[in-house]
């Protein structure tokens, strides 16, 4: 199992190899993928994390969390539209987060060069409280854009 003392203690190579092996005797445990993930970003092993990120997302699509971290650390090594994907994918997992519509509209304002109007689609939504299918509606249509 992921050992957090190494990690509190700093001693992330360490915890890596610890997890690594933890990954092969419990290869379907999503979140030792995540948290092996989470140790490479330390060691700055950014291609291996994103390797590790996607496994989890692909073990459990329902964790908005998953996809969240996967997308900063896309979004940080340049990959912007792989970024956008995965932040609409968290929020189509739950269309009624605010949460995921403000962390929309963030990567929207870090990235004007994307398109303006989803800007304004998810600075309208993430502070309203409308219909179900109004947001389903709006994701579907930034997730067009997207591809």
């Amino acid at each position: 199992m992921w050992n957090s003392r190494l990690d509190r203690l700093g001693q992330y190579a360490e915890a890596e190899k610890a997890l690594e092996r933890a990954v092969v005797d419990m290869p379907q445990r999503p979140h030792l993928h995540y948290y092996l993930g989470l140790t490479r970003l330390k060691l700055d092993k950014k291609n291996a994390a994103i390797e590790a990120l996607r496994a989890v997302r692909e073990l459990d699509p329902q964790i908005p969390q998953f996809f969240h971290t996967l997308a900063e650390v896309l979004e940080s090594e340049g990959q912007t539209r792989a970024a956008e994907r995965q932040y609409l994918a968290a929020g189509n997992l739950n269309p009624e987060s605010a949460r995921a519509w403000s962390a929309l509209r963030a990567y929207y304002g870090r990235h004007p060069e994307v398109h303006t109007e989803a800007r304004r689609t998810c600075a309208h939504l993430a502070g309203s409280k409308t219909d179900p299918s109004v947001y389903k509606t709006a994701y579907d249509g930034l997730m067009r854009e997207a591809r």
